[in-house]
């Protein structure tokens, strides 16, 4: 069957196509950016303290398999823009933000974005932010939690998958204060994205989510009493932008902003569209 797909943040317009009064609807919040880390030197002591970030959370997926259209009516679609990391400009707080809801038609259809990361930097204890959720919409699944990160090994947490067709996402991983290696982000279910994996071990920038919606890693200082030199600090990765893919019963007719051309292709904006015969 005909669908039009939007993966790039932004407002769109979609086009009912003639005939149509009813459409599969399918939504993918945006993942929360991850927290900042830094290691901090006491100017006195020379002491460095430890201060992990925490992954952000993946978006929500709602869907309605039967969302009532009206014959060439225009229909905005709106895809929610991932969570800038803490520490990441523009973004110059500790704290991951939030990415932003996927929607079509203002209410019609809604998917949370994930919640953003926090920064031990910020607030202790730090949490991961919340995976996306709420929507009225059925079925719905919600977004993985990011992960808290460690303030022992400095380790970020991992950042949360976003929901998936059929399955809730699945939680970052929260580091133990023994691990040496970079925390996991959750696995993708089908339809998903993956959150971002955490920063190195002993100092990195947390990773971005995955398309689409996947929650980002927290970023990771070097353990507290590290001989650094110097205060330093990662920035949290960015999460993913949202998704919405609109799916119509007939495979006749123009709409869909674009009738006309091959089969499957890229339309203005990253824009995909199958099915235009």
């Amino acid at each position: 069957m005909p669908s039009q797909t939007w993966t790039a943040a932004g407002t769109y317009s979609f086009s009912v196509p003639s005939g149509i009064t009813s459409v599969q609807v399918q939504c993918w919040g945006a993942g929360g950016g991850g927290g900042y880390a830094g290691i901090v030197q006491d100017e006195i002591s020379g002491q460095t303290t430890a201060y992990a970030g925490c992954g952000g959370g993946g978006g929500e997926y709602a869907e309605d398999t039967a969302y009532a259209v009206t014959p060439l009516a225009t229909v905005t679609v709106v895809v929610g823009a991932g969570g800038t990391g803490g520490g990441a400009p523009p973004n110059f707080s500790a704290t991951g933000l939030a990415g932003g809801n996927s929607t079509v038609a203002s209410t019609g259809v809604v998917a949370h974005g994930g919640a953003g990361g926090e920064s031990q930097m910020g607030s202790y204890p730090a949490l991961g932010g919340a995976g996306g959720s709420g929507s009225g919409n059925s079925p719905e699944e919600p977004g993985g939690a990011g992960g808290a990160g460690s303030d022992v090994s400095g380790l970020g947490g991992g950042g949360g998958s976003s929901g998936g067709t059929a399955a809730a996402g699945n939680g970052g991983q929260s580091p133990p204060p023994a691990q040496t290696y970079p925390a996991a982000g959750g696995g993708a279910p089908a339809g998903g994205g993956a959150g971002g994996v955490g920063g190195a071990y002993q100092g990195g920038n947390g990773a971005d989510g995955s398309s689409p919606g996947g929650g980002a890693g927290g970023g990771t200082s070097p353990p507290s009493g590290s001989d650094f030199g110097s205060s330093q600090y990662w920035p949290g990765g960015n999460g993913a932008d949202g998704q919405v893919i609109i799916t119509w019963g007939t495979s006749g007719g123009g709409g869909g902003g674009g009738g006309g051309g091959s089969p499957t292709g890229y339309g203005p904006g990253g824009i995909l569209m199958t099915g235009m015969l």
